[in-house]
């Protein structure tokens, strides 16, 4: 083979001095801590922030979080090192950062204002920081919940995986239906059929309560915790649907920063076709009394807010996001 080749003057110099705040943990806690959490980021570029796992470290607690705005992981780990600095590292970088780790050994970050660099086993790997504000997450996760099923994960894999073969492929819903006799998963699809399989092996705890969830969402979710037992715990659906809405109309109004919903329009568009089809109280589990009751709430929701911000030059854009909102959101059971 004959070929041609540059001067080696032409390749870029690249700094990989030990510089920044210095933090030692072991190999396989890293890991670990990327594994369960960098499913959840972005794959969308048009918000680069949430593309990357958010390091946080104080106070001897490392929090690594990853939010694709519409699901969030975070774990937390103790680390010997008060240091303090709040990165955003690029997900591809920790995925290769995680092939390469294979035994329990110490590892090494030193990061700076604009790089972290990585050393083990006689291996430099240096990769660029995101830049921006990563989301406050720290109030997104509650600290009490009104229900809780416990089952073995494998079984809960299975059943997910049978039901969403006949769930609709684009949104991929299913649908769970608790109570303390039984615990059904179940699927609906207009053009194949319906699925309904019984976990048996599941415990519940609370009043009965049926919700929908992104068979992928759930399955990745499990996956990343790698346990026998998984435990899902629950809130009001209510309150929190509540919550949200007045988040994001206070987010567009400018008065507060938000990330629960990038693309709002992707929500109507979600919605008026689960309408246009009729399979929208086949997903949701609600009926036309409780979707009107809704409604009702939420348009008396918007006049409210619409008076109290009515000097704000973002009026119209809470109007427009307060329909959308109401065409998707109801009471639940």
């Amino acid at each position: 083979f004959d070929l041609n080749g540059t001067s080696y003057i032409d390749y870029p110099r690249i700094d990989l001095n030990k510089s920044g705040v210095h933090l030692q943990m072991k190999s396989t806690d890293l890991k670990q801590a990327i594994e369960q959490t960098s499913f959840a980021t972005s794959e969308k570029e048009t918000r680069p922030v949430l593309t990357g796992v958010n390091f946080k470290a104080k106070d001897h607690v490392l929090e690594c979080i990853a939010t694709d705005s519409y699901r969030l992981a975070k774990r937390i780990l103790t680390i010997d090192s008060d240091v303090s600095f709040n990165i955003i590292i690029p997900k591809k970088s920790l995925i290769e950062i995680s092939r390469i780790i294979e035994k329990d050994e110490f590892i090494d970050l030193y990061v700076s204002d604009r790089k972290v660099l990585f050393i083990f086993d006689s291996v430099l790997i240096q990769t660029r920081l995101i830049d921006g504000s990563y989301p406050d997450t720290s109030r997104l996760i509650p600290h009490e919940h009104n229900y809780s099923m416990s089952v073995d994960s494998v079984s809960l894999l299975n059943s997910i995986d049978r039901a969403s073969l006949l769930s609709n492929e684009q949104t991929n819903i299913i649908k769970l239906s608790m109570s303390e006799d039984h615990v059904m998963l179940s699927s609906y699809s207009q053009e194949i059929g319906s699925v309904e399989e019984n976990l048996s092996k599941a415990f519940y705890k609370g009043d009965e309560l049926s919700i929908s969830f992104s068979a992928k969402y759930l399955n990745d979710a499990i996956k990343s915790i790698n346990g026998e037992k998984v435990k899902v715990l629950l809130i009001q659906i209510a309150l929190l649907v509540g919550i949200l809405v007045l988040w994001e109309i206070l987010a567009n109004a400018g008065i507060i920063q938000t990330f629960l919903f990038s693309k709002p329009s992707d929500i109507y568009k979600l919605f008026i076709k689960y309408i246009s089809n009729g399979e929208l109280m086949k997903h949701v589990g609600i009926s036309v009394y409780e979707t009107v009751l809704g409604l009702v709430i939420g348009t008396v929701l918007g006049i409210l807010v619409a008076i109290a911000l009515w000097w704000s030059e973002k009026l119209s854009k809470i109007l427009i996001f307060l329909a959308l909102y109401n065409l998707g959101f109801a009471i639940p059971k």
